[in-house]
């Protein structure tokens, strides 16, 4: 029987939290990064889990509709997320109030 090539869209839940891992494992280096990075970085690590991991998601997959495969809800809502998680890292960022 031949293995199947595993679809790049189909995590298992621990290789979620692996990928949470990776990504929140970036060293930031304070000689390239700029300031604007380092505060992203921060915003980012601000952002419950659920919204860490979909942005994430969405940076490995490059594309919406893999999310909502991957998360198994439909394309406009993996959108609505991705558009919810931009605005709370804008205000996080921007919003001085």
């Amino acid at each position: 029987m031949t293995q199947q090539k595993k679809n790049k869209e189909q995590y298992t839940p621990e290789e979620l939290r692996k990928l949470l891992r990776e990504y929140e494992d970036k060293q930031i280096d304070m000689m390239q990064d700029t300031d604007e990075l380092i505060a992203l970085y921060a915003a980012i690590n601000q952002l419950n889990e659920a919204d860490r991991i979909i942005l994430y998601l969405y940076a490995e997959l490059g594309s919406l509709r893999a999310v909502g495969r991957t998360l198994g809800v439909s394309y406009t809502t993996a959108r609505k997320a991705v558009i919810e998680i931009k605005q709370k890292l804008f205000e996080k960022l921007y919003d001085n109030t």
